[in-house]
C-alpha cells in the first residue's frame, strides 16, 4: 500500500515526486531547521546577542511554515502573516536589534530554507522536478521581500517611537543630575527607568556640537541605540550645544573614537568626567566632563578628568589663583612660545628630547626656552611646584584658550 495522500505527504526514506510532496517535506524539516536557523542567525549577525534563543524560536518555525506553505500554493504572504512580520519588526526594535541586522536574519533564515528545498529536489533524482523547481524562484524572493519590507516599515516606526521617548527620558536624567541634591530622587528614579543600577558606576562623556548640523546629531541619536562591543549601557541626549552620555559598564574609549569619527570639520571638544558610584557619583561625574570640556580644543581636543583633574580642578578658582599665578600669565602673554615649551615639556614627562621631537626643535633650544620661563616667572619647570603653575597658567589664561 503506497504511503502517499491526497495532500502530498510523503512518509520519511521515501523519494519525492511532486512540488506538492516536496513542500511536505520541507514542512516536516521545520522543527530542526529552526534550531539550525537560529544558529546561523547568531553566528552571522552579531547584533541579535540581545535577543534570547526562545524568543527567536516563537518566530522563526512560524515564518519558515507560512513560506513553505505559500510557496506549495503559488501565493504571497497573506495579511496575517504580514501582520506577524510587522510584530516582529517591532519586537526587534524595542531589542534594540538595528534595521540592518533585522534584514539580514531574515535573509539568513529564507536562504536557508530555500536551499533545504533544493536539496530535497536533488536527492529525489528527478530532473523535472528539480527544474520546476527552479522556475519557482521568483516566488521565493517575492516572498523575502513582502515579508522583511513589512517587517522594516514596522521596526523603522517603533524605533522613532522609542527614540523620541530614549532622547527625552535622558534628557530628563541629565537635567536631574544638572540640578544637584535638589532633585536627586527624580534623577535616581530616571536612572532605573533607563536601565541603569542606580547604585552602580557611572561615567558621563560631553562633547561640543556647536558646528554640528541637524543631520549630524540626528545621525548619532539614529547610531546610538545600535548596540558596539565595549558600550554596554550608555544613553545620549544633546543638551543646548552640547551632547552627554552617560555610561555604566562601558569603555568611555569606544565612545570618544565615535564622537572623533562623526566630528564636524575643525574638530571637537571632548570631555570625560570621573568613573564615580551611584546617582550621586553620576552628577559629580557630569561635573567632572563639564568642567573638563571647557578646556578642550585643537592642542588637546580630549581632556580627561581622571588625567588632568588638578589643573581642570584648580582652573575653576582662576580669580582666587589671579595673584599666584600673575607672573606666569604676564611671561605668557609676551612670549606663548615659552609657555609652549613649558607644557610641551609637561606632556612629554618633563623630558628634554620628546619636548625637542614633539616641538621639532633642537633640544638646546628647549633647555635655553626652559631657562628663559624660569627667569621670567621666577618657577623652575624643573620642580613640581614651578611646573605645576606654569600648566595651570596654560588651563587658565582666557587668551590661550581663545588660541586654542
Amino acid at each position: 500500500m503506497s504511503s502517499r495522500s491526497g495532500r502530498g505527504e510523503v512518509a520519511a526514506g521515501e523519494p519525492v515526486t511532486t512540488i506538492a510532496e516536496l513542500y511536505a517535506r520541507a514542512q516536516a524539516d521545520v522543527p530542526a531547521l529552526t534550531v539550525e536557523v537560529i544558529a546561523l542567525i547568531r553566528e552571522r549577525v552579531p547584533e541579535y546577542a540581545t535577543v534570547t534563543v526562545s524568543h527567536q524560536e516563537q518566530y522563526t518555525a512560524g515564518q519558515l511554515r507560512g513560506m513553505i506553505t505559500g510557496l506549495g500554493f503559488g501565493r504571497g504572504p497573506e495579511p496575517h502573516e504580514l501582520d506577524a512580520a510587522r510584530e516582529l519588526g517591532r519586537q526587534r526594535a524595542d531589542d534594540r536589534v538595528p534595521l540592518h541586522a533585522l534584514v539580514s536574519a531574515y535573509q539568513v533564515g529564507y536562504q536557508r530554507l530555500w536551499a533545504q528545498i533544493q536539496q530535497l529536489a536533488r536527492d529525489s533524482g528527478d530532473v523535472g522536478l528539480q527544474l520546476e523547481l527552479l522556475a519557482r524562484v521568483d516566488d521565493v524572493w517575492t516572498w523575502i521581500q513582502s515579508v522583511s519590507a513589512a517587517a522594516s516599515q514596522a521596526h523603522s516606526e517603533a524605533t522613532r517611537v522609542l527614540e523620541a521617548v530614549d532622547i527625552r527620558s535622558t534628557q530628563r536624567f541629565v537635567q536631574a543630575l544638572g540640578a544637584g541634591a535638589a532633585e536627586r530622587d527624580a534623577a535616581e528614579r530616571a536612572a532605573a527607568g533607563l536601565g541603569y543600577d542606580p547604585a552602580g558606576p557611572f561615567q558621563v562623556v560631553v562633547w561640543s556640537i556647536g558646528g554640528w548640523s541637524e543631520q549630524q546629531v540626528r545621525r548619532w541619536h539614529e547610531e546610538e541605540r545600535v548596540p558596539r562591543r565595549g558600550l554596554q549601557n550608555v544613553h545620549v541626549a544633546d543638551v543646548g550645544q552640547v551632547m552627554v552620555a552617560v555610561l555604566q559598564g562601558g569603555d568611555p574609549g569606544v565612545l570618544v573614537t565615535r564622537v572623533r569619527r562623526v566630528r564636524a570639520e575643525g574638530g571637537v571638544g571632548v570631555g570625560v568626567g570621573l568613573s564615580r558610584p551611584g546617582v550621586q557619583g553620576a552628577a559629580d561625574s557630569y561635573q567632572d566632563a563639564l568642567l573638563c570640556l571647557g578646556h578642550a580644543g585643537p592642542r588637546r581636543e580630549v581632556v580627561d578628568f581622571g588625567r588632568w583633574w588638578l589643573p581642570v580642578s584648580l582652573s575653576a578658582h582662576e580669580d582666587r589663583l589671579r595673584q599666584v599665578l600673575a607672573p606666569g600669565v604676564l611671561a605668557a602673554g609676551e612670549n606663548p612660545h615659552l609657555l609652549e615649551t613649558v607644557l610641551a615639556f609637561a606632556d612629554a614627562g618633563s623630558s628634554l628630547a620628546a619636548t625637542a621631537a614633539a616641538l621639532h626643535v633642537h633640544v638646546n633650544t628647549v633647555r635655553y626656552r626652559l631657562g628663559r620661563w624660569r627667569t621670567l616667572t621666577g618657577w623652575d619647570p624643573a620642580t613640581w611646584d614651578g611646573l605645576s603653575r606654569s600648566v595651570l597658567v596654560g588651563w587658565t589664561r582666557t587668551d590661550a584658550h581663545r588660541a586654542e
